[in-house]
């Protein structure tokens, strides 16, 4: 096996309908203020799913750290650097607090545009923007930063893996990993920053194959 080298890579599933957001997500990438080692993009051409083209990004990886980003998601430029600062501690699964953007509420001026944002963790329950509780487990969603032997060791991203629901919600396989990853002993960390943007464009798949 090779040895990991220092740094993070970025790991993002995509579908083909998705090149354009797809573009949005790398772009949030290279505008991180603590740049990635690397970018491993999978595109999944054959309706595998979320999680077997999770799992192809995941098994590019060859640095020590694993961040996990969706194609129609985006970082905001303090992600990489908030979470990585976390690791100094010995935590080996991080995730922060996000923004939810809206669509339906778009101007454009000065080239950029403008998307509605509130505030998160809805509709995800309050426990995803708190630390760690395993009498009262939360989803994190899938935007972590993961030590990647870790990510290696419990087996990654399964189809099977389908943690049925969480609050009202579907838990899939990042569920599912989550779970694995702390059963495993793995030491779980919370940072209370907003780092990210969960878009809500209403073509959501959930990851599951038959909804594009």
């Amino acid at each position: 096996m090779i040895a990991l080298r220092p740094g993070i890579t970025v790991c993002i599933p995509s579908i083909p309908p998705r090149a354009a957001l797809l573009r949005r997500a790398l772009r949030s990438v290279l505008q991180q203020t603590m740049p990635a080692a690397a970018v491993s993009v999978a595109v999944d051409l054959d309706r595998e799913g979320a999680a077997k083209t999770r799992q192809r990004a995941l098994d590019a990886v060859q640095t020590r750290w694993v961040a996990f980003l969706d194609d129609d998601d985006e970082l905001l430029p303090n992600h990489l650097a908030a979470l990585f600062v976390a690791t100094e501690d010995g935590a080996e699964y991080l995730w922060s607090r996000f923004r939810i953007g809206l669509p339906g509420t778009t101007y454009k001026g000065g080239g950029v545009d403008y998307t509605d944002f509130r505030d998160g963790p809805a509709p995800l329950g309050a426990g995803t923007f708190e630390q760690w509780n395993d009498d009262q487990p939360a989803q994190t969603t899938i935007t972590t930063l993961v030590r990647t032997e870790l990510a290696r060791d419990v087996g990654g991203f399964t189809p099977a893996s389908d943690g049925g629901e969480i609050d009202g919600q579907r838990a899939g396989e990042d569920w599912d990993f989550t779970l694995r990853c702390r059963a495993a002993g793995a030491v779980f960390q919370h940072v209370p920053e907003v780092t990210w943007t969960w878009h809500h464009h209403g073509a959501n798949t959930s990851g599951l194959p038959d909804r594009w």
